[in-house]
């Protein structure tokens, strides 16, 4: 929008988009070469060319790696047979995490848990008992 418009975007903050629009007026080539679905503390997906990334990283964790041109329907994971891909989309993920602002919603659970004394977490005593009556389960870091 910026170079449609004319503007200069020499002087402001670095911008996460590109110009595109010669592939929109005239349907040139995309100048796009990546495609970054979502880069999240516990998960991440990133597409490079005909490369796709799925990246879970809580536990268990799990890495996918989709040809999409050859697999559209992503049913064949590559990543075992293509690690040095995988690692290079990863490292590329490790960077627009750095980039990125933190997510609100976690800082808040975690600065809330942290003022009330209150594990984030259940222990592994809490998560696999309730010794209780109460039908409902726990809440986590409490007995009932």
């Amino acid at each position: 929008m910026a170079a449609l418009a004319g503007a200069s975007t020499a002087r402001c903050k670095p911008l996460d988009g590109i110009n595109v629009w010669d592939t929109i007026a005239e349907g040139k080539p995309s100048p796009r070469t990546e495609i970054v679905y979502n880069v999240e503390p516990f998960r991440a997906a990133l597409r490079q060319g005909d490369w796709k990334l799925v990246w879970k990283t809580i536990l268990p964790s799990n890495v996918e790696l989709y040809n999409i041109a050859e697999d559209p329907y992503e049913k064949n994971n590559l990543a075992d047979a293509h690690p040095d891909k995988v690692l290079g989309m990863q490292q590329r993920v490790e960077a627009l995490a750095r980039e990125a602002t933190k997510p609100v919603a976690l800082s808040y659970m975690a600065q809330t848990a942290m003022k009330a004394n209150v594990p984030l977490l259940p222990t592994d005593e809490e998560f696999y008992t309730d010794d209780d009556d109460d039908p409902t389960p726990p809440k986590i870091g409490t007995g009932h």
